[in-house]
């Protein structure tokens, strides 16, 4: 009695697991799609797949061990079937791959993201630094849209205008160009973007010109 409870723990503990890993995979995806990265949510949709596939697994046959077919004649279990032919012994290595790559390519994933999280943080981190040290204003930031707004009407058929844009001379990050701009009587912001792409920065500064940054997938 005490090992089918153990079966069939084990197949309640598979099903919570393949769940959770169902929803993390789902969040994962739609995490990378939301920053602009659709190549990004290949991996974990995989990776779900698998380790959903795989929990299936374990948990059906725990489950048929917890519940073995019983003898109709005698009301007993009926014994174990066949052992391992060789086509069984193909499928566990094949199982044995598809885990070794989904832990190899989580592990990879994770690395990965990281990765790309402290990139972005780093950043962010470059770009509130040198709009602090810029000497950033609601007032200059105003007076360079209105000035933007000329350099447009200067435009031939569609081209840039003539000279420099004056947003750019707003904020200087190698490796960023300011996207956008806008100011009102009481805050401002900068729209700046990474030559890698989304997400962008937004650069926000409140009635007292202090600055803030923040990370946006819309730009």
């Amino acid at each position: 009695m005490a090992r089918r409870s153990g079966w069939l723990l084990l197949a309640v503990v598979s099903a919570a697991l393949a769940l959770l890993t169902l929803v993390g995979g789902l969040w994962s995806a739609g995490a990378a799609i939301a920053y602009g990265s659709v190549i990004g949510a290949i991996g974990p949709l995989a990776g779900t797949a698998f380790s959903v596939l795989f929990w299936r697994w374990i948990g059906l046959g725990a489950w048929e061990r917890a519940h073995p077919q019983v003898d109709p004649e005698t009301g007993r279990p009926l014994p174990p079937g066949e052992e391992v032919g060789p086509w069984g012994w193909v499928g566990r290595a094949m199982l044995a791959l598809i885990l070794i790559a989904f832990i190899g390519g989580g592990t990879w994933a994770t690395i990965a993201g990281r990765h790309d999280d402290q990139r972005r943080a780093d950043l962010q981190d470059r770009v509130e630094r040198t709009a602090k040290r810029s000497g950033l204003t609601i007032d200059r930031i105003d007076a360079a849209v209105l000035a933007h707004k000329s350099w447009l009407l200067t435009a031939d058929d569609g081209a840039t205008g003539v000279g420099p844009d004056p947003l750019d001379a707003l904020l200087r990050v190698p490796g960023t160009t300011v996207e956008d701009a806008s100011a009102e009587a009481d805050r401002a912001a900068i729209l700046v973007r990474p030559d890698e792409g989304p997400p962008c920065i937004v650069v926000d500064l409140d009635v007292n010109d202090l600055v803030s940054t923040r990370q946006t997938s819309r730009c």
